[in-house]
């Protein structure tokens, strides 16, 4: 959709990248205040993250690691799960707004591609008929010659 020549659905994804950050970070900070994201959606995922990044951080510096690792205060686990959650959804926002970018544009693509296929099926049919007429053309030709050729004999 072009309104002159200003892509109208470039202009709304930006709007809806922009729009999601603020949205994030009003979740995030209603998850730290409320009991039920506090419990059950941002300390998990943020004790889960501390585990694995420092279970990834002993293997790339190469040593053996603890082999329990030491959790996270339960304010500490909530930041962490909170921010996770934010950036969790300006991701997923971002991913579904380039998924419908790239729909549109292979839509764009299928309905060119099906006008060039529409344009040369025409031509194909204005050879053919071409092809007739001059067959056609071909035969008058050669009776009038041979009409021509009788009345001179």
């Amino acid at each position: 959709m072009v309104v002159g020549a200003f892509p109208l659905f470039k202009l709304v994804s930006l709007a809806v990248k922009q729009i999601s950050k603020p949205v994030a970070n009003s979740l995030k900070s209603a998850a730290k205040q409320n009991e039920f994201f506090r419990r059950y959606v941002c300390v998990w995922p943020g004790q889960g993250y501390h585990w694995f990044e420092t279970r990834v951080r002993m293997k790339l510096m190469g040593l053996s690691g603890p082999d329990k690792v030491q959790p996270l205060s339960e304010q500490v686990a909530v930041d962490v799960g909170a921010e996770l959650l934010g950036e969790s959804l300006i991701f997923g926002i971002a991913t579904l707004t380039l998924y419908f970018e790239y729909r549109r544009g292979q839509k764009k693509e299928a309905k060119k591609e099906e006008e060039q296929n529409r344009k040369l099926t025409d031509l194909q049919n204005q050879i053919k008929e071409l092809e007739l007429t001059v067959d056609t053309n071909a035969a008058q030709i050669r009776e009038l010659t041979r009409l021509v050729h009788s009345k001179q004999s």
